[in-house]
């Protein structure tokens, strides 16, 4: 499965909590925090792209809970990492519902 996607990959996506335009990725993007999150080693969920054009590219599991599950029903993930991504995409949303973006990373 693909693990980072630019602005206007999610955006033509079409995945559930995530918009459809360009510029409202970048809204939301803004508002949950994603540029500030970290992986648990300390590692952060969103890079620079490489290539023509610049901009960033986003981790998955920055993502809507709902948004990760379809993006691995599209590839077709199955098994136990499959759980384990939900598991933690669970709590990370229900984290964030409870707190905001923030420290649970």
């Amino acid at each position: 499965m693909k693990k980072w996607y630019s602005t206007i990959e999610l955006a033509g996506l079409n995945l559930p909590g995530v918009p459809t335009t360009r510029s409202g990725v970048l809204r939301a993007a803004k508002r949950r925090g994603w540029n500030d999150q970290r992986h648990v080693p300390g590692r952060k969920l969103v890079r620079r792209r490489k290539g023509r054009g610049g901009g960033v590219e986003y981790h998955y599991s920055l993502l809507p809970y709902e948004a990760q599950v379809e993006l691995r029903r599209r590839s077709g993930e199955t098994g136990a990492s499959a759980a384990t991504t939900s598991l933690f995409g669970r709590l990370r949303a229900v984290l964030r519902r409870a707190f905001g973006p923030g420290e649970h990373r």
